[in-house]
């Protein structure tokens, strides 16, 4: 069976929308194209252990849960044994989307059926079984980006689409990426966040009555690229999570956070389940000290 020849695939960056989504808002999530991840055939063998044992667990996986209608997993076994790995720039443990593109990765090079899945949710849902194997249980959003390699815009039921934005949009926002150079795993975060909302009733209604449609008008206004509207929202969006998600910010951010809350030059957020990894700002960075920020 002949299969595709290896890609690279960008990861992500869930521009807006964290936690938020999970209560039926809007998302916006766009490829990260800083860093990349594809397969490769390796030359020395410390990589070929190292990166091999990960995908033929994952073959495994796959082979319990899906069809070789649908995927090539002869070819793909022939593959590692000839030293196929991974080859990837893309941190672990930031929220950028490492296991996404892996996925990405394997459908892009293995579907050999890839007329299945030609509507854009069918996919989405197709990839997040695919990411199961890493996560238990997957939106498919992180793959679905790295894949199509464009914006995908979330809308209400989890319905995606396609979306066209101009990287002048983020130069109008100041939009920049601060690095906490703290490791994080999203599932315990979103554990705290649900149990939250749960029992704890006046986070629930800041989350239904506040965080929801500020969320969504935050995204209208980004779209539109409406600069003045949108950094206006984003600051209330910086203090609602500043006050509401203290679990989601490091000790060593909160000053950071506060002091561009205090001197009004720019306005942090979370950056996907925050917790570590990146976080993001909207304005001026001069006064930000012992981190590094890159605009996007």
């Amino acid at each position: 069976m002949n299969t595709l020849p290896f890609q690279r695939f960008y990861g992500k960056l869930l521009l807006f929308g964290e936690y938020a989504i999970i209560k039926g808002a809007v998302g916006l999530a766009i490829p990260f194209e800083r860093y990349h991840m594809e397969f490769v055939y390796a030359k020395d063998q410390f990589t070929i252990r190292k990166s091999t044992a990960l995908l033929e667990n994952y073959l495994v996986y796959l082979k319990q849960h899906f069809s070789s209608e649908h995927y090539a997993f002869d070819a793909f076994q022939n593959d590692l044994k000839k030293g196929l790995c991974v080859s990837s720039t893309i941190p672990i443990g930031y929220g950028l989307g490492s296991s996404g593109a892996l996925v990405a990765c394997f459908f892009h090079s293995y579907c050999i059926n890839k007329s299945a899945f030609e509507d854009i949710n069918v996919l989405k849902k197709e990839l997040g079984l695919l990411e199961g194997f890493f996560h238990g249980d997957s939106s498919g959003l992180d793959p679905l980006v790295s894949y199509v390699s464009n914006a995908v815009l979330i809308g209400s039921k989890q319905i995606c689409s396609k979306i066209n934005i101009e990287n002048s949009v983020a130069q109008n926002f100041n939009l920049f990426i601060l690095n906490s150079g703290i490791e994080r795993r999203t599932a315990p975060l979103v554990d705290i966040f649900k149990q939250k909302l749960e029992n704890d009733k006046g986070f629930a209604e800041v989350v239904q009555n506040e965080l929801l449609p500020l969320n969504n008008e935050i995204i209208q206004a980004y779209l539109k690229s409406d600069a003045a509207a949108g950094l206006a929202k984003i600051k209330q969006l910086s203090i609602l999570q500043f006050e509401h998600f203290k679990e989601m910010i490091p000790s060593p951010i909160e000053k950071v956070w506060q002091d561009g809350l205090d001197s009004g030059a720019y306005s942090m957020k979370l950056c996907g389940a925050g917790g570590g990894g990146y976080f993001m700002g909207f304005g001026e960075t001069s006064s930000i000290v012992n981190y590094e920020t890159s605009p996007f």
